[in-house]
């Protein structure tokens, strides 16, 4: 196993150019619009529940998402495939190189009082992971199919001038598959074998997903937080449970012309490891304790980490139409590895009210 080093700092990897797209903004901006129907009463694209709905009011809402993870860490220090894979510091017979995933989410909103908006979301991905076995054998594995399903609500608890606070309590159903395969060479090169933790579509648990939203509006700029988390209340089919996780986010925002407003944002995440194995369960192939050691990504006692990503987010509104982007980097990392962090999260949403 590689030795654990002590977690510091690490410095970011360079943001995408977004200069142009950021002079483009900055250049058009105008005297601010007035306080109500402005575009940064939205928060940024990829929060949920920072809004309650009036009365009798739907909303239909899409995102895509495109997630990048392309480095293993142990703590916050960059691990090589070579480092991972050397006989003298583990018995890895494969490490995992890089990863993406594409996810499309559908929602859908309805408000039957004024002050609680109900809501419901269900999502397709699409993965892939790169692979580099001790031999010198690269390989790919994917998986893709619908994810865990979202329900739950928005109880606005308190509104005055700009300022309000809404309570988020939600629920996911794991309609996600945890049992996806593929071809995985090193250990069946002609069968297909149960897939790692990270390349399945779901949790197979049921999530209790509680959260706390808090919006400020000024004159010319506004600015929110929120908390939230995700509780596993049950182990799956398989007889693991993922993590719990929690996360804290913080934004400003500032309207540069009526329709067209710019983002920043901050968060933080923590999440555990999973759960070990019951062994009442039959064991698959490939995603089983009993073979931790043959790559990482099968050890549920390397799945916990600790994130921190600062993220640029616009919104452009016509009538009750929204288009939204926002691009999101990590900038530290505290991963109890080898682990793939995460280095790039683009999200790209639209959203109609009717």
């Amino acid at each position: 196993m590689p030795v654990k080093s002590t977690p510091s700092i690490r410095p970011a990897r360079p943001l995408p150019v977004a200069g142009p797209l950021l002079a483009l903004l900055l250049s058009l901006a105008l005297t601010p619009p007035a306080l109500a129907h402005r575009p940064d009463m939205h928060a940024p694209i990829r929060l949920m529940g920072d809004h309650a709905h009036h009365k009798g009011k739907w909303m239909l809402s899409y995102r895509a998402m495109h997630m990048a993870m392309d480095e293993n860490l142990d703590g916050n220090r960059p691990l090589s495939p070579a480092q991972i894979l050397d006989p003298a510091q583990s018995n890895y017979l494969v490490a995992p190189q890089k990863m993406t995933m594409q996810m499309h989410m559908l929602g859908l909103m309805y408000a039957p009082t004024e002050r609680l908006t109900l809501m419901g979301m269900a999502n397709y991905q699409d993965m892939s992971m790169d692979h580099q076995a001790r031999n010198g054998l690269r390989f790919t594995t994917g998986s893709s199919g619908l994810g865990d399903t979202r329900i739950g609500g928005t109880y606005r608890l308190h509104q005055q001038g700009g300022a309000q606070w809404l309570l988020n309590l939600g629920l996911s159903l794991p309609t996600g598959s945890i049992d996806k395969t593929d071809t995985v060479p090193p250990i069946n090169p002609e069968s297909p074998a149960q897939l790692p933790f990270p390349m399945q579509l779901g949790s197979g648990t049921h999530d209790l997903l509680p959260g706390l939203t808090y919006r400020r509006m000024h004159p010319t700029r506004s600015w929110g937080a929120q908390a939230s988390a995700r509780l596993r209340l049950d182990s799956n089919s398989n007889g693991y449970r993922p993590g719990h996780r929690y996360q804290l986010t913080a934004w400003h925002a500032w309207p540069l012309r009526p329709n067209l407003s710019l983002s920043a944002r901050l968060g933080l995440q923590r999440w555990g490891n999973y759960s070990d194995r019951d062994r009442r369960q039959p064991l698959p192939l490939f995603n089983v304790t009993a073979n931790a050691n043959t790559v990482p990504t099968v050890n549920p006692s390397l799945r916990a980490g600790k994130q921190a990503d600062i993220a640029l987010g616009t919104n452009i509104v016509w009538g009750t139409h929204r288009l939204a982007a926002e691009l999101s980097h990590p900038f530290w990392h505290d991963l109890q590895g080898p682990q793939l962090a995460e280095n790039l999260n683009f999200t790209l949403g639209y959203q109609h009210s009717f």
